[in-house]
Parts: structure tokens; C-alpha cells; sequence
């Protein structure tokens, strides 16, 4: 083994000698290092490293033996998807009498354009392209003949005409809205960046971006040529993006009966949903949501009345083509669904009967009962001990509370029922492996309070559920 103590010898040495115990000393007193540095290196083909190989290593300590590296792990499927797909491979071999050449004259893209007109060919860096079908095509006559005449270019074709119908009615929107607000900001851009702009916020939408986020995209955006502006102001085009959406669904609802559902949520301060529901001619069941709306107070039963009336008016539907206004139970709606029949005389009033049913149940006066189940969801929900406990007494897992489904504390009162034998013996073994402490001791208590008038109170919420 090649030691450092070795830097002092010339080419005519016998050979490195080992390091012995007063050399050592010396080293670490000169700061040297006594170890080989080299002995996770490749072998060296120099002289000296020749040499060193030929001289057995005295050592007691030997360098532990490395892991071979093998081969390297598969890449996972994220990085394998990011992989390009290469083309298969070509043939290669010419052409027995040489290079074709067309026999047609050189034309330029200009030329094409003008005897092709109304096939939505562009001219971009310099070549020929179909803006419809997203491709270039060679300046030859014959290929652009054989192009258009497919199916997928005249199905192209016609969609990029409703496209341009489309940008053309929303650039005329535009332009007779800021015409008539001539003092709000933006009113002096042209149709075409007020075009660009509202695109750009709908695809956000579309895509569920939040309008904060197009502020760092806005490089992106502007690569097309058009003009972005900041967030704040793009959010001005969302009435205008919303009045467009409205006049293409009344189109779709036009002529047809629909039902009306509408909720809204019940914090301070209000968003309320419309969705209309309808059977189209094929038997297909359309959805479309017509109606969002956020306030800053809850709203009352007459006030709803008269924002769905409105808007039902606003969408230029006939009176008697609303057939049903579907609502939940709660006292907004229902006040509101006593005012609509005076105008909707064909509309019925459907209740939900799911929330019907949940209202029904918190109308059942159980108070025992209730403190009973808030004090074992307390003892269950906080001890896996007693939860995995009482699922190994019963057989299947527990059922635990959910703040989002309704339904979920009677399955839990349900659960009890079922197995409301067992009660008695679970605090048992709760109190002898010493889990709960109080709240175990406070939900025998209310047990062995009254055990019949609390298994009573559990089998009417059965009832309930087998209505």
C-alpha cells in the first residue's frame, strides 16, 4: 500500500517501506495523512502505482469492500411520460433515377392565398399554413387540391367560421358596450385587445385558475401578440364573459320546459345556485347552471321569489315553460315557495325529501339520547384504543361522525342500537384497561341512568330510517 511518508524518496529506492509507529506520530505532528487515498480509485497504469500494487499492505485495517453498483433502477412513470416518442425509423436508398423534381412552376405563398380564398390558409414564417387544421402544407398545387377535399379539413373549415362569427359578435358586444360607457377604463383599446383579453380570462375560468395567477402567466400570454393588462382589470371582463354564456344558454333552452332547483348556503351573507334541468327531444337529460349569484345578507322568502322570477324573465322563457322549482325544506324557501305560484301557475313545488328527512329527525326531542352520543363520539373519536376496542367486540369497523354528510351521526346512533347489549360489558373493559378515564365514566353514567328510555329513544331513529 502506497504511504505518503514515501514523498521523500527518489526513483532509486528500493521500494516503499511500511509506516511504523514513531513515523506515524511524526505525520500526525506535520498534519500528513497516513491514509492511501487512492484505494477507491481505478488502477493507474504509472510507475509508482505499479509499484505500490507489487508491495503487500501491512495494515491492520482494510478499506471495507464497496456495494457493486449494478444497474441503474427503471425510471418511474412520471419520468417516462416526459420522454419524447421518436418517429420510427426510415428506410434508407434512393430513388432509381435520381431525385423527383415537380414538373409545376415556383409559386409563392401569396399566390396560393389568393386562389385558395376561404379555405382559412395563412401565411406563417414563410410557409403555407392551415389555420383550421393546425398544419403546414407544401406550396404544390396538388397537395393543398388533396387537402381540402378531406372530410377533417371541411369539418375545420366550418368550425373556424362559427369561431370567427363568434369573435366578431363578442368584438361588436365590445365595442357597443364601451361605446355607451365611454368614461370606464379601457374604453379607448381597440375590439381586438379587448377580444384578446376576454379569451384569455374565460380560459382561465374554464381551466379554474384564479385570477390572481394570470399575473405571472402574463408573459406567456403576450407571446401571441396580444396586449394583457393586471389581474384586477381582467376581472372586469367576467360580467361580460358572464353575459355571453347567458344569451348561448338561453339559446339552448329555447323552446323547451324545464324544471327550476335552487339552494343556497347559509352563512352571513349568501351564494345562491340555479340549475335547469331538461329532457331533450333524444331523451338525454341536460343540466345547466343559469343562475349564481352572491350576497352580502342572507336573503328572504319574498326577495328569493323575485330574483328567480327576474331572472326566469331575463332568460326570455314563457311562463308556462317552468314545471317544477325544486328546493330544500328550510323557511326561506319556503316562503318563497308560497309566493311563485301566483306567477308560475304550471310550476309544482318539489321538496326534497332527503332534507325533509333530516328535519324531521332534528325535531325528535331525545335530549339523553344526545348526550349520550356526544359523549361517546367524544370517547371514540379521541381514543383509537376504544374505537379498534369496540370494533373488535362487534365485528366491523365503528362508525365515526362526519361534518359533511348529515346522515352520519344516526348511523352512529343506528350502530349503537344494534349492538346496544354490548354496552354495558365495552365500559366494563374500558374502565378495566384504564381508557377514557372521565369520559368513560361520564358515558356509563348517563347509561345507567335510564338503559330502556335510551334504547327506546335509539329504535325511533330506526323507525326513521325505514321510512
Amino acid at each position: 500500500m502506497l504511504k505518503f511518508d514515501a514523498y521523500d524518496s527518489d526513483s532509486g529506492d528500493k521500494g516503499t517501506r511500511p509506516n511504523n509507529a514513531a513515523e506515524e506520530q511524526a505525520a500526525k505532528r506535520a498534519k500528513l495523512p497516513t491514509a492511501n487515498l487512492f484505494a477507491s480509485r481505478p488502477a493507474m497504469n504509472s510507475h509508482r502505482a505499479s509499484t505500490a500494487s507489487s508491495t503487500p499492505a501491512t495494515d491492520t485495517e482494510k478499506p471495507a469492500a464497496e456495494e457493486p453498483a449494478g444497474p441503474m433502477p427503471a425510471l418511474a412513470s412520471t419520468e417516462r411520460g416526459r420522454q419524447l416518442n421518436m418517429k420510427n425509423p426510415i428506410k434508407s436508398g434512393t430513388h432509381s433515377s435520381g431525385l423527383r423534381e415537380s414538373i409545376e412552376p415556383r409559386v409563392s405563398v401569396n399566390t396560393r392565398l389568393r386562389e385558395y380564398p376561404g379555405q382559412s390558409f395563412a401565411k406563417a414564417v414563410g410557409d403555407l399554413r392551415c389555420k383550421s387544421c393546425k398544419k403546414d402544407i407544401p406550396v404544390i398545387k396538388s397537395p393543398i387540391d388533396s387537402h381540402i377535399r378531406t372530410d377533417e379539413h371541411t369539418s375545420n373549415v366550418k368550425k373556424q367560421e362559427g369561431l370567427n362569427k363568434a369573435n366578431k359578435a363578442f368584438a361588436q358586444e365590445l365595442t357597443d358596450y364601451f361605446t355607451e360607457h365611454v368614461d370606464e377604463k379601457g374604453a379607448n383599446l381597440s375590439p381586438a385587445t379587448h377580444l384578446e383579453r376576454l379569451h384569455a380570462m374565460r380560459g382561465a375560468m374554464f381551466a379554474g385558475i384564479p385570477m390572481h395567477k394570470l399575473n405571472t402567466i402574463r408573459g406567456l400570454l403576450e407571446r401571441a401578440g396580444g396586449g394583457m393588462t393586471h389581474s384586477s382589470h381582467m376581472a372586469s371582463y367576467i360580467p361580460k364573459a358572464e353575459a355571453g354564456e347567458l344569451s348561448a344558454t338561453a339559446e339552448d333552452l329555447c323552446g323547451q320546459k324545464c324544471s327550476l332547483a335552487i339552494d343556497g348556503s347559509r352563512r352571513n351573507g349568501e351564494a345562491i345556485a340555479g340549475v335547469a334541468r331538461w329532457c331533450a327531444p333524444d331523451f338525454v337529460i341536460h343540466h345547466r347552471l343559469i343562475l349564481f349569484i352572491k350576497t352580502e345578507k342572507n336573503v328572504n322568502g319574498p326577495q328569493l321569489s323575485a330574483l328567480e322570477t327576474s331572472f326566469w324573465m331575463r332568460l326570455s322563457k314563457q311562463i308556462e315553460e317552468l314545471t317544477c322549482v325544486a328546493r330544500d325544506a328550510c323557511s326561506v324557501n319556503h316562503a318563497a315557495g308560497r309566493t311563485l305560484p301566483t306567477t308560475f301557475s304550471f310550476a309544482d313545488d318539489l321538496h326534497c325529501f332527503c332534507h325533509l328527512l333530516s328535519l324531521a329527525g332534528g325535531h325528535m326531542n331525545f335530549p339523553e339520547l344526545m348526550e349520550f352520543v356526544a359523549a361517546w363520539l367524544l370517547l371514540v373519536q379521541s381514543s383509537p384504543a376504544a374505537r379498534a376496542l369496540f370494533s373488535s367486540l362487534i365485528g366491523v369497523p365503528m362508525e365515526r361522525l362526519s361534518n359533511i354528510r348529515w346522515h352520519s351521526k344516526t348511523e352512529v346512533v343506528i350502530q349503537i342500537g344494534q349492538n346496544f347489549g354490548m354496552i354495558s360489558g365495552f365500559h366494563q373493559d374500558l374502565i378495566s384497561l384504564d381508557i377514557g378515564d372521565a369520559t368513560t365514566n361520564r358515558t356509563m353514567d348517563i347509561y345507567l341512568l335510564d338503559p330502556l328510555w335510551l334504547e327506546l329513544s335509539i329504535a325511533a331513529h330506526k323507525d326513521i330510517e325505514n321510512w
